[in-house]
């Protein structure tokens, strides 16, 4: 289903770039993965396709993720994957005549162990996991109310690729490397002086 990208009679049709798309379409079995344009995945959304087969990912980042660490997972059993599972965080209200629509929170992925006793499967509380490339301004407000409105929860898992520093860490990880680096940074610099 991936295999062409672009007719041989159409000259002018779009290969996706790094720039041009933003959404991936990944084979959920395979881990088969294609970037694809707005325009190809209206396309594709047209045609009838299994939707317990393609899932479209709303970044890259995220469809990596799918593939390199969960997917191994599901495939050795060890793991059931809810996609994009949706939370009120904050209920909807009317005040003074103006109605607030709720607000909600999506992350990206719901995880739930699964542990292998013989026959016996037993499963353990689900956690969310969100895979972020760089926070926009509503991230850090929203993951609060998250973790606020469901105190019974696991901690929200926010997770990032830094290549450089072998591949995929949480948030937290990250941020104490940067840390780390900026302090090392300031010491040899120091140092130097």
């Amino acid at each position: 289903m991936f295999k062409r990208t672009k007719k041989a009679s159409d000259p002018n049709a779009i290969e996706p770039t790094k720039l041009n798309s933003s959404k991936v379409i990944v084979n959920l079995r395979s881990g088969n993965s294609k970037k694809v344009t707005k325009a190809m995945l209206e396309g594709f959304k047209t045609r009838p396709y299994d939707k317990d087969i393609y899932f479209v990912f709303g970044s890259g980042l995220e469809a990596k993720y799918y593939t390199e660490e969960l997917l191994p997972k599901i495939n050795a059993g060890k793991i059931l994957v809810r996609f994009q599972p949706r939370f009120e965080i904050l209920k909807k209200l009317e005040k003074d005549g103006v109605k607030h629509l709720a607000i909600t929170y999506t992350p990206d992925f719901g995880i739930t162990p699964i542990e292998h006793f013989g026959q016996v499967l037993l499963y353990g509380t689900e956690y969310f996991v969100d895979v972020k490339g760089m926070s926009n301004e509503t991230f850090p407000l929203k993951h609060k109310m998250f973790d606020a409105a469901y105190p019974d929860f696991p901690a929200l898992v926010v997770m990032k690729h830094w290549k450089a520093r072998g591949g995929w860490m949480t948030l937290k990880e990250f941020d104490a490397i940067k840390k780390a680096d900026k302090k090392a940074g300031k010491l040899a610099a120091v140092k130097e002086a």
